[in-house]
């Protein structure tokens, strides 16, 4: 029962915010241009995380026309998309980055991706990363090999690890977990040809021996599912995400993205409480980090 409510808890907490923050008063927001930046060196990165795009009849899901919608804010506000390959390689000094970029993200490996997202991602100049439940593919309603294989040669979609069978990686034994990383990795190379360095959490959910897990293991950066921006400060195995679902509207879509005061501290509190309360003591640090900038 424990590991049941864990599944659910950043979603509850979500909901909850998402919920209150509609009821609020707020109407203003921060430019870009107003918020200062943390690391001193000038970048913003705003990570979106999307799950299916369409016309589905899932919460976790967005019409093409709100996807296409919160590109143009980006675009229109100054933002550049990047791939999880250029953030890599001006984390390493290898390139620069203009100050403000975003970064498109897509879990589980659905077919959306596929006949929805990628169409998309051509047509517009776009680049995405897809992280794959690896035991999904080419069973019904996700992607299968050829496609994924496809999207990989055009060199605007990239591949990571969302595990083997998606359980949370904190409730898993070393060895399990170890294979979880190791088959998952194994598989997608398989496929693409190409070196996976990137994790998503299942379920938003991760702790010290994961991340331990993923150093061990090679893997260079990992995903969370908690809103926020990152620069050369964040922990690269604690990336922060926005969640966009069909509970977004575009009011909270720009308050996520331009970090609103009231939404964000709303958010971490509530989310630092049940995380204590837990015993996930990695998650309530990275709270604590965001409720004291």
């Amino acid at each position: 029962m424990k590991n049941i409510k864990s599944n659910v808890v950043l979603r509850g907490i979500l909901l909850a915010v998402f919920t209150l923050y509609c009821l609020s008063s707020l109407t203003c927001y921060s430019s870009p241009g107003d918020l200062g930046i943390s690391d001193g060196q000038g970048l913003r990165l705003v990570i979106l995380n999307y799950h299916k795009i369409g016309n589905y009849n899932d919460f976790y899901s967005v019409s093409s026309k709100q996807f296409s919608e919160q590109v143009d804010y980006l675009f229109n506000n100054g933002y550049a998309v990047i791939s999880l390959a250029d953030f890599r390689s001006w984390r390493q000094g290898e390139i620069e980055l203009p100050n403000k970029v975003f970064m498109l993200t897509f879990d589980d490996g659905n077919k959306s991706d596929y006949e929805t997202v990628y169409p998309l991602i051509k047509e517009r100049g776009l680049k995405g990363v897809f992280f794959l439940k690896t035991k999904a593919i080419n069973t019904e309603g996700y992607l299968n090999a050829a496609q994924i294989k496809e999207m990989s040669g055009s060199g605007l979609c990239e591949f990571g690890s969302h595990s083997v069978t998606h359980r949370n990686v904190n409730t898993l034994s070393k060895k399990i977990l170890n294979g979880e990383l190791i088959d998952s990795r194994n598989t997608i190379q398989s496929i693409t040809g190409k070196d996976v360095y990137a994790f998503a959490y299942p379920n938003g959910m991760w702790d010290e021996a994961a991340m331990e897990a993923l150093m061990e293991n090679d893997y260079q950066f990992a995903y969370t599912v908690m809103p926020g921006m990152n620069d050369l400060k964040t922990n690269p195995l604690e990336l922060r995400r926005i969640i966009i679902n069909r509970g977004v509207s575009h009011k909270i879509f720009v308050a996520w993205v331009e970090r609103d005061e009231k939404l964000y501290k709303r958010y971490y509190s509530a989310m630092f409480k049940k995380a204590s309360r837990d015993g996930l003591s990695a998650v309530a640090k990275l709270c604590e980090e965001e409720l004291h900038k």
